[in-house]
């Protein structure tokens, strides 16, 4: 019971420190394949009454003074569940470009200001510093962001930083934008509230079919008597569009698993868990021990998750926990393993996650074991060969 303690102990170690690496690695914002829903009140709405926008990003371009932008589409639906319930076509909005955390967007819809305006930036982003962008309302005004609070989000399966913001002369004026997504408010709304009498709320996020984020806490600030009901839309058309399809079959060759899709972004799931496993990142990854498991694939702004692979009798971590003790764990460098009976011939390996072979090394008439782990921190495979007994497991060295 302690050792399993002890290993689920680890576990969480790693998916916690991962998480926390995850959510400082910035997140670029979507190139393709996005799509975002907007809910919208009006103070003089009738009670329950919300038009719904909704942003797409299909990957194509659009040129506008010499620069590249992603084309922007939008579709209005006006007073959905009401007699005057009326779906707009999609239409052209703008364009978006990111340059150094940067956000540029240009709208031609409903806007008196057509120029490009800096809407996000995303490069000063501690607790106390102040961001100045602009809104795209035809003002020139500069509007101060003071960064009060600073978290990460969960964004399908990646931490995505989080900002806290409220403008520091209009305390009750108060945003959330998180990176790769945008505003609480919708993609091109930050900042928006500050001069208009009516409210936007992101409701939903979503990217190659899939709703990646929901925003949890919605304002609906000017929205009156029944508020609106979210219902996340996952249909989208881009992969057809971008030809945004990957292959997301996996090989299997005894305990190996290779993803079929090359030159890409890859990270391990524990299905039974659904949390990644730690240093597993590689196109193969090699399991220690019985288990379920699936890949998620990232490449050119897409991502998708394979179907969950189930391995059998690998003969990992199992049978002999009684009979081998190893610690401690994590190590400095140090590593004992107790036998706790003399075996003629005593074999170990220590291997990278991937299954690369680093170490090698054997021992006779012994019953407890000494090693010296490689320099490089990480996380590494220990495997025991004693007599008949085998053990694997898995080291952290730090």
């Amino acid at each position: 019971m302690k050792r399993i303690a002890l290993i689920v102990l680890l576990i969480l170690s790693l998916t916690i420190s991962s998480n926390r690496v995850s959510a400082q690695e910035y997140q670029p914002f979507p190139t393709k394949c996005a799509k975002w829903e907007v809910y919208r009140c009006f103070y003089f709405y009738q009670p329950g009454w919300h038009d719904k926008y909704t942003l797409t990003l299909d990957g194509s371009d659009t040129i506008y003074n010499g620069d590249t932008y992603k084309k922007i589409n939008i579709i209005q639906h006006h007073l959905p569940g009401t007699i005057y319930d009326s779906l707009h076509a999609s239409i052209f909005f703008g364009g978006m470009r990111e340059v150094n955390k940067k956000i540029y967007i240009f709208q031609i819809w409903a806007s008196v200001d057509t120029m490009p305006q800096l809407v996000y930036d995303f490069t000063k982003t501690n607790v106390g510093d102040t961001i100045y962008t602009k809104a795209l309302a035809g003002s020139k005004t500069l509007y101060g962001h003071l960064v009060t609070s600073v978290d990460s989000v969960l964004v399908g399966k990646k931490y995505h930083k989080r900002l806290h913001l409220q403008e520091p002369k209009n305390t009750f004026n108060t945003e959330y934008w998180i990176e790769g997504i945008g505003s609480s408010m919708g993609l091109p709304w930050a900042t928006f509230w500050s001069i208009t009498d009516n409210s936007y709320d992101l409701s939903c996020f979503n990217t190659t079919h899939k709703v990646v984020y929901e925003n949890p806490n919605p304002t609906f600030g000017m929205c009156a008597g029944t508020l609106p009901v979210i219902s996340c839309d996952s249909s989208s058309d881009c992969d057809t569009v971008n030809n945004c399809h990957l292959k997301m079959s996996v090989i299997q060759s005894a305990n190996k698993l290779e993803s079929s899709q090359d030159s890409a972004k890859y990270q391990w799931l524990d299905c039974n868990s659904m949390l990644p496993l730690n240093g597993d990142t590689n196109q193969t990854f090699t399991a220690i021990k019985n288990g379920s498991y699936a890949v998620i694939v990232e490449k050119e702004g897409c991502v998708d998750t394979s179907q969950c692979v189930e391995l059998m009798g690998l003969g990992m971590e199992n049978d002999i926990n009684s009979q081998f003790k190893i610690y401690p764990v994590p190590s400095n460098g140090k590593l004992f393993v107790e036998l706790r009976e003399v075996y003629n011939v005593v074999s170990t390996e220590i291997m990278t996650v991937q299954g690369q072979l680093v170490q090698s090394t054997s021992f006779k008439n012994s019953d407890h074991i000494e090693l010296t782990l490689p320099d490089l921190n990480g996380v590494y495979i220990l495997r025991v060969i004693a007599g008949e007994d085998v053990g694997v497991y898995r080291l952290v060295k730090e």
